[in-house]
């Protein structure tokens, strides 16, 4: 499975968990026989074991699925909305962000200059 498949492609994911869930119950139909039960019994019994299948594949599809970009639109829809309820706040708080980041990017390669020049000076090896 891509990873494009994995975040969008529910319709391409129920194919391989239908095939996949065939293959367990065949696989417990086929312990059944190998105990004795008779082959219309032992699928039985391989199902009723199992579970149901659609709920099985909602836990399947509950592991693969990636909240972050199911729950994005709803995040972006309230943060708009929130923008829009109280600009001026919302401005202020973007502002702060900004500087404070533009902060942390002016800072950063100092820090990483004086690091480098500290570890190669002639200094460093006494």
């Amino acid at each position: 499975m891509s990873w494009w498949n994995s975040l969008f492609g529910k319709k391409a994911r129920d194919p391989l968990l239908d095939s996949e869930l065939h293959f367990h119950i065949e696989e417990l139909t086929n312990a059944n026989i190998a105990a004795g039960m008779p082959p219309a019994e032992a699928r039985r019994q391989a199902v009723l074991e199992f579970g149901g299948r659609e709920q099985i594949k909602e836990e399947l599809r509950d592991v693969y699925r990636v909240p972050i970009v199911e729950s994005a639109p709803a995040h972006l829809k309230s943060a708009f909305r929130f923008i829009r309820k109280s600009p001026s706040f919302s401005i202020a708080v973007i502002l702060t962000l900004a500087l404070g980041s533009a902060r942390t990017v002016q800072y950063f390669p100092r820090s990483m200059r004086s690091c480098c020049a500290l570890y190669h000076s002639p200094m460093a090896t006494n």
